[in-house]
Order: C-alpha cells, then sequence, then structure tokens
C-alpha cells in the first residue's frame, strides 16, 4: 500500500513538471505581438464598391517576419489582391509626432450587407476585426418598358424593368419592388409570364407582362411601381396603350 501511494506521487510530481516546463512564462501574448487592429470606418456600404482601410500595429522593434501582416476576411475582398487575402509589412510613420509600426490594406466591401470579419496575424498570433456592412437603400425608382403598346393577344408581350438607384452606390440586391398594371377603371389588367420583385445584382427586378387573359380590353395602361427605401416610398409610373 505505502509503494502504490509513493507511485502515486511520483506520477503527479512528473506530470506537473512537465505542465510547467511546457509553458513559457517568457512567450508574449496576442497583444503584445498586435498592438492594435483597426479599420478607418466602422460602418460601410454593402455596394461592391466601398472601401475602407484597415489599419494593424506592430511593436516598432518589430522585423523581418514579426513585421509581416496577413490579412483574411469572410466576405468581400482587398484592393491590392482583388481576393479575400492579403500580405503587407509593416513599416514607421509618424502619428502626432510619435513613430509608429504600422501595416495597412484597403478593404472592399461585398453586396452581402451582414457584420463580416478581417482576421489580422502576425507569426501565429490573431486579432479578428469586426465590421458592419449596411444595405443601401435606392433613392430612385425608374420604370422601363421595352414598348409603349401592346396588342391585345396572348402573343404580345412587353418587358418592364424597375430600376432601382443610389448615390452610395450599387442597391444592395433583394430589395422588393411591387408593379402593378391597372386599367381605366383603376382596376388590375392583365398577367405575368415572368415576374421577379427581388433586385438583382444591378439593382433591377425585371417582368414580362400580356394584356391576356382580356384581350377585348382597349385604350390607356397604367405601370405602377412602389418600393420602400430608408423609411419612404418610392413611386413611379408610365402609360402605355393597348391597340390593334
Amino acid at each position: 500500500m505505502r509503494k502504490f501511494s509513493v507511485l502515486i506521487v511520483l506520477v503527479l510530481l512528473i506530470n506537473s513538471c512537465y505542465k510547467e516546463s511546457a509553458y513559457d512564462k517568457d512567450s508574449p501574448g496576442v497583444n503584445e505581438v498586435i498592438l492594435n487592429a483597426w479599420t478607418a470606418r466602422k460602418d460601410i456600404y454593402a455596394s461592391g464598391s466601398d472601401t475602407t482601410l484597415v489599419f494593424v500595429q506592430l511593436p516598432v522593434e518589430a522585423k523581418d517576419a514579426a513585421a509581416i501582416v496577413s490579412f483574411k476576411t469572410n466576405s468581400g475582398q482587398f484592393i491590392e489582391t482583388t481576393k479575400s487575402e492579403a500580405q503587407a509589412t509593416a513599416t514607421l510613420s509618424i502619428v502626432n509626432g510619435e513613430s509608429l509600426k504600422i501595416a495597412k490594406v484597403t478593404y472592399q466591401a461585398s453586396k452581402s450587407a451582414d457584420s463580416i470579419n478581417i482576421d489580422v496575424k502576425v507569426s501565429g498570433y490573431q486579432r479578428t476585426i469586426i465590421l458592419n456592412l449596411k444595405p443601401v437603400l435606392a433613392d430612385s425608382l425608374r420604370i422601363i418598358p421595352s414598348a409603349l403598346s401592346i396588342r391585345p393577344d396572348f402573343f404580345s408581350e412587353i418587358n418592364i424593368i424597375a430600376s432601382l438607384k443610389s448615390i452610395n452606390g450599387s442597391v444592395t440586391p433583394g430589395q422588393f419592388v411591387s408593379l402593378t398594371v391597372l386599367d381605366t377603371m383603376n382596376l388590375p389588367k392583365g398577367s405575368f409570364r415572368l415576374r421577379n420583385d427581388r433586385s438583382n445584382d444591378n439593382g433591377e427586378c425585371n417582368f414580362i407582362y400580356t394584356v391576356a387573359p382580356d384581350t377585348s380590353y382597349r385604350g390607356r395602361l397604367m405601370i405602377r411601381v412602389l418600393a420602400n427605401a430608408n423609411n419612404s416610398q418610392l413611386k413611379d409610373s408610365i402609360n402605355i396603350f393597348v391597340a390593334k
């Protein structure tokens, strides 16, 4: 029993010594290797073109491999590589009279409105920047029909495009547009062979319209579109005519 107790004590001592030797008290923490990481802007637009600078500050004495910063994002790309990964070497910069070692790249947003990550890594140490991509909502809406007249039969069709635009760049895809075609009594008229009422990458919704099944109707039709944006409603309308 005594020998067994001694054996347990020896095993515990060996195990504790192993753990202590495996832990290097002098190895730096991530905050000592990567002093700071940030973006010039916290919120940018998910326009596919909006950009922001990404900065990483390293210790002034960092050199060689310890001065190379790897960048990786889960959405969008970096201008320098046109890919989701990039590298930059930190160099000395004078900021407010102080010498700082800074690496920087330019991040370009995707068209997906979401919170995204930018991981920065130096010598195996990593920090993550979280960036918010805001949706680009339309501030103008326009109807573009392929023709201003249509015949009253099953074979006559017109293509209708509802085009969304924004001063902040390409409109974020997936925005809803309501399109109706009304007769002179303000009643819906005709039918759609195609109704894509969510905007695509070009900010467009596409519709294919025919007067059928009411082939007896003649006269004016009003195409009307509505879309919500920035707590307001965008509208546009245009008249077309049904005639033989």
